[in-house]
């Protein structure tokens, strides 16, 4: 019965995407063109951090040793293999997928379901995927910026990634208890949340517009995230071809300036040489002259 109560409230979420993209006038920027909603959005959002979502994830930060806060980490990182396999499946990047599979049988066995973390000792590293990486592999690369009522900062397409990841694909979501399913997902969040309030205080401290600043840096963050994952050398959403082009062109006339400048300053290193040695062979010369003043006079 949860499940379905879940499921409904997932969809729910999705609705709400739909409708307040359909209904907001879109703004003048590409890459947040629902900014009035947006900042409005974001200011609900702190809100309710800054009276809920905060002071608990302090205290769990206070009271819990950092020990089980990380096995409580290493648990859900662990659980996050599963839909980082079925991205990776769908990205045909088998090799990942067979890494990131034996990261979770032993990690799930050795591990004691996932709470410590034998694979990284071994060599598996954690390399995780999500369904927002496979929409952009498959041609989803400019979404718009979107405050998801849920899950905070995120784009249009990261909200279908999060409630397919981060709800979906998780086993407890389809136990028997409601109770701990729900119970899972807080625990997730407040991991989570304890995890980013050093966060808090660059935001605090480094944003002049704080919204434009979270806004921006999840974008940078999340593009050089996906170039990474799909094996880009340069960030395709901030680069294009033609950028390219010009950079090398403009290298190159720096090139030939350079070779021009240091062609230059030898002939006259070397002009200045011939003029030095000239002028010392003349001083010599002069020099192995008698002076008459030195020149004794005739005795008579």
């Amino acid at each position: 019965m949860h499940l379905r109560k879940l499921l409904s409230h997932s969809l729910f979420i999705i609705s709400i995407c739909f409708f307040i993209t359909g209904c907001i006038k879109r703004g003048s920027n590409p890459d947040d063109p629902y900014e009035e909603y947006n900042r409005r959005a974001y200011k609900n959002m702190k809100q309710l951090d800054k009276d809920f979502i905060k002071p608990w994830a302090q205290v769990y930060n206070k009271r819990v040793p950092w020990g089980i806060r990380k096995g409580v980490l290493n648990f859900f990182g662990n659980l996050n293999l599963l839909p980082t396999i079925s991205n990776n499946i769908l990205q045909g990047r088998f090799k990942q997928t067979i890494a990131m599979s034996w990261r979770l049988f032993i990690n799930s066995t050795i591990g004691v379901v996932g709470i410590l973390d034998p694979a990284s000792t071994m060599g598996l590293e954690a390399e995780y995927n999500d369904l927002g990486v496979t929409l952009a592999k498959w041609g989803d690369r400019h979404p718009a910026y979107f405050i998801t009522p849920v899950f905070g900062p995120s784009t249009i397409r990261d909200t279908y990634s999060k409630i397919f990841d981060g709800v979906l694909a998780q086993p407890y979501v389809y136990a028997n208890s409601s109770i701990f399913t729900y119970s899972a997902l807080a625990l997730d969040l407040l991991s989570t949340r304890a995890e980013l309030l050093e966060a808090d205080k660059i935001a605090d401290e480094a944003a002049i517009d704080e919204y434009v600043f979270v806004r921006d840096a999840y974008l940078q963050s999340r593009n050089a995230r996906i170039a990474t994952i799909l094996g880009e050398e340069s960030d395709p959403f901030v680069e294009d071809e033609g950028d390219s082009d010009d950079d090398d062109l403009f290298v190159e006339e720096n090139k030939e300036i350079v070779k021009d400048s240091e062609t230059e300053s030898k002939d006259k290193s070397t002009t200045t040489e011939s003029t030095t040695e000239s002028t010392t062979g003349e001083t010599s010369k002069a020099s192995s002259k008698p002076s008459v003043i030195d020149k004794k006079p005739d005795t008579q």
